[in-house]
């Protein structure tokens, strides 16, 4: 039976006290990783089993015993996490560049909790005694598997807000909620910014998506949705601001919404 893993909520503000651990929010990919007598099985959040096209991260998961683990694979380049190349590795199917991928743009399983540890239901335990439990399965780690570190405060993390995606807050006594979203476990997200000409839009019963040249659709409610539909109609686009989260291979905007128009 596949595992759901437990969801963050999205929050403006970070949660503070003794009850609390921060740890870094990485960009890449969430995966729930099935290990039963040497035999690795790698899930995406959507189901999707991508063991294969992580051989390196598969090799040294079926070194260690029966387990359950919940991480985020990722591609690191100078300790920041690069979604574009984690997205070229998890898109490959060619066996052959999978391969030569592995050794050219290796990836990381940054590992923050263990669900199960041989016959053993960990789901119920603590996370700090599940922290405790992956700590002595894994040690430091190596270069494609780790354990995730974490502090007892966000201000090391709040100093990085320029270098890294966000923070992640949870509850020391929380259990594992397979598949909810609870609150026990939160993300507060660094903003980035940009600024996009806006050439298209389609209506919506609350205001209109802007389209820009790449493709990106930015939702607009509201008055602010009618001075962009006017300025696209009057002068065929306009510059608006955004707020995204990181770029796709392809130039896209991941999470882009409107903040305002560019008024030159």
């Amino acid at each position: 039976m596949r595992i759901e893993p437990m969801l963050l909520k999205r929050v403006n503000a970070l949660p503070q006290g003794n009850n609390f651990i921060y740890e870094r929010k990485w960009d890449g990919g969430r995966m729930i990783a099935y290990v039963k007598q040497g035999r690795v099985k790698i899930f995406t959040r959507q189901g999707n089993i991508v063991s294969h096209k992580f051989p390196e991260i598969a090799d040294e998961l079926a070194k260690l015993p029966d387990c359950i683990l919940d991480g985020e694979i990722v591609v690191l380049k100078d300790d920041k996490s690069d979604f574009r190349a984690y997205q070229r590795r998890v898109m490959m199917e060619n066996p052959f560049q999978i391969k030569l991928l592995a050794k050219t743009i290796p990836a990381t399983y940054v590992i923050f909790d263990i669900i199960q540890l041989g016959d053993m239901d960990l789901k119920y335990y603590t996370l700090m005694e599940r922290k405790e439990t992956l700590d002595k399965l894994l040690g430091n780690g190596n270069t494609f598997i780790k354990p995730i570190i974490y502090y007892e405060t966000p201000d090391f993390l709040l100093q990085k807000a320029n270098s890294i995606e966000g923070i992640v807050a949870k509850r020391k006594d929380s259990v594992y909620e397979s598949g909810k979203r609870s609150g026990a476990w939160v993300k507060y997200r660094f903003i980035k910014e940009a600024i996009v000409e806006a050439i298209d839009f389609e209506e919506t019963p609350s205001g209109i998506v802007a389209i820009d040249e790449k493709g990106n659709r930015i939702t607009i409610n509201g008055k602010q949705a009618e001075d962009v539909k006017k300025a696209i109609i009057e002068n065929g686009k306009i510059q608006i601001e955004i707020n995204y989260m990181e770029k796709t291979i392809g130039g896209r905007y991941r999470f882009p919404s409107f903040k305002r128009m560019v008024i030159k």
